[in-house]
This record gives C-alpha cells, structure tokens and sequence, in this order.
C-alpha cells in the first residue's frame, strides 16, 4: 500500500507544472565541507541579477568564518557548533553602484533553529527599506506558527483515535493519509485551480483513497 502511495504522489508532482525558476546551489566554502553545520545565502541585486566576489565572514567565541559569493551569488560558510553567530557582509567588497538597502542590519546576529543550515538574506536597492521586527512581533509569529501546527496535529490525532475507537484497528497508513491530503490540495493548485477548488478535490481525493484502501 506505500508503494501505491509513493506512486501516486509521485505521478500528481510530475502532472503538476513545475515551476520556472530554479535556484542555484551556494558555492561552500572550503570550511563548508570541514562540518556538518553550515550558513548559507544568495546575493542578488534589486534587479535580481547575483552580486560575486563579496566577502561574508561568520564570526562566534574563536570561532571566525570567511567565504566570498560565487558567480551564482551563492555562499556558505561551515560552522563547529550550531549557536548564535555574527554574521557581517563586507560592504568594501560590493560592487560599485550596488549598496545595502536602508535599515539592513549588518552585522546581524543569527541563531540556529532545529536546522543544520542557516539561511540568511541580505536586500540590496535604493529606495528599498527593510524593517526590523521587534520582539513582540516575533513572538506573535511564533505562536501563530505554533498553534497553526499544533492544530495540524490535533486534528491528525484525532482521526487516528476515531478510527480505533469505531474499529478497533489501528490505521498504519493514517500519516501518509494526512500527507496525501497535503500532496493533492499542492498539485491541483499547482494545476491553476482556485484553492477552494483544491480543497474539496483533495478531500474526495482522499476519501477514494480512504475506501480503496
């Protein structure tokens, strides 16, 4: 029944349309292969074109970092441990007429978070102001974020017991249900479906499979 499931998704993410842009891999550092924890980036300026040659250096306790962009715009630079870093963009490096935009914070500190890579954005342009968020704006981000994913598992779990209690039976498959549902609703808007539309659609989808099974 995986291999059934497997098959299926597989064939809907090869009928959905793929999208045309694609991004490049960072250019690693030659510390980026030294470890397993890495910080990463693309620069590119307001008119999207990669920015090559600027140095980033990532810097924390002894520890001290350094790569330059590659001509993709990518970067990364391999880190010991994972943890708070200082991460500063030599603005010396850039190239002339390409400035960071107002308010960009540089150095910035970034911390890692249940991740082994960071990415981290620097915005380049003129007229183009970046706001940083405060405190409380980030703590209402990370409980909207929590409670949506909280509610995600909620609901997961609460299927799981209704099927026990009405059969008796526990539903190995009830996992790669919830993904199947998730899988339909992306590749019938990948279809240029309206979302409503990809809602219910999945929620047949999923109930057919449901019953085959």
């Amino acid at each position: 029944m995986g291999s059934v499931f497997a098959a299926t998704a597989a064939l809907l993410l090869i009928v959905a349309p793929a999208s045309s842009a694609t991004t490049p891999s960072p250019t690693p550092s030659p510390s980026a292969t030294q470890f397993t924890n890495s910080i990463s980036g693309f620069l590119r300026g307001d008119d999207r074109a990669p920015i090559p040659g600027v140095t980033i250096t990532a810097t924390s306790g002894d520890f001290t970092g350094t790569t330059k962009s590659g001509a993709n715009g990518a970067w990364t630079i391999g880190v010991p441990t994972q943890g708070t870093y200082e991460v500063k963009l030599d603005e010396s490096t850039l190239p002339q007429g390409i400035k960071l935009a107002e308010g960009q914070e540089n150095p910035r500190n970034v911390t890692f978070s249940q991740t082994s890579n960071l990415s981290v954005i620097f915005t380049f342009g003129k007229g183009i102001v970046v706001e940083q968020q405060n405190f409380m704006q980030n703590l209402l981000n990370r409980l909207v974020a929590g409670l949506s994913f909280g509610l995600l598992l909620a609901l997961a779990s609460v299927g799981l017991s209704l099927i026990f209690g009405t059969t008796g039976l526990t539903n190995f498959a009830h996992g790669e249900m919830v993904t199947l549902g998730a899988v339909l609703v992306f590749a019938f808007n990948q279809m240029h479906l309206p979302f409503w539309l990809a809602v219910i659609l999945a929620v047949i989808g999923g109930g057919l499979f449901g019953y085959v099974q």
